[in-house]
C-alpha cells in the first residue's frame, strides 16, 4: 500500500511538471502565431498602400492629409483617375476608392501615421503641391504582439 501511495505521489509530481512544460509550449506556439499574424497583416497593408501611393497622378491630386506630418489619413487621385482613401477607423486601417466605396479593412488592431516631405527632405507643412516623398508607419498589435513597420514612398509622378 505504501508503494502505491508513493507511486501516485511521484506520478502526480511528474504529471504536474509535464503539464507546466506543455503549458509553456502552448504559450510559445500561440505567441508565435500572434507575431506572424500581426506581421503579415501589417506587411500586406504596407505593400498595398505603397503600391497605390506610387501612382498618385500629380501633387495637386493629393486631396487631404497635407497640413502637417503625423496624419492618419490620405486621399488622392491615382493615374487612372480613381480617388483612393486610406484612414484609421477605431483600430483598423481602412481603404475606400471611387471604384469600390465599400470600406475595406487592410489591418485590424493597427495605427497609421503618414509624414510628407518636400524635395529637400524637409517635412512639408504648407501645401500638397510640395509633397515629393511620403513616409508610412504602421503600428499593429495582434494578440499582445506589437510591430512598427515604416517605409518611404516616392510617388512616380511627383517631380
Amino acid at each position: 500500500m505504501v508503494e502505491l501511495v508513493i507511486t501516485i505521489i511521484v506520478l502526480g509530481i511528474v504529471s504536474f511538471g509535464g503539464a507546466i512544460l506543455l503549458s509553456k509550449g502552448f504559450d510559445a506556439f500561440f505567441s508565435g502565431r500572434n507575431v506572424v499574424d500581426a506581421d503579415w497583416q501589417a506587411r500586406i497593408a504596407m505593400e498595398k498602400m505603397s503600391r497605390e501611393l506610387r501612382n498618385i497622378r500629380s501633387p495637386s491630386d493629393i486631396i487631404s492629409g497635407s497640413s502637417t506630418s503625423g496624419l492618419s489619413s490620405i486621399s488622392f487621385v491615382d493615374n487612372n483617375g480613381n480617388t483612393v482613401n486610406y484612414y484609421v477607423s477605431g483600430s483598423n486601417i481602412m481603404r475606400t476608392s471611387s471604384v469600390d466605396a465599400t470600406p475595406r479593412v487592410l489591418s485590424d488592431g493597427a495605427g497609421l501615421t503618414l509624414s510628407y516631405y518636400d524635395s529637400t527632405g524637409t517635412i512639408t507643412t504648407a501645401t500638397t503641391t510640395n509633397v515629393r516623398y511620403i513616409v508610412i508607419t504602421i503600428s499593429t498589435t495582434y494578440g499582445g504582439a506589437n510591430f512598427n513597420l515604416t517605409t518611404g514612398v516616392y510617388p512616380w509622378n511627383l517631380h
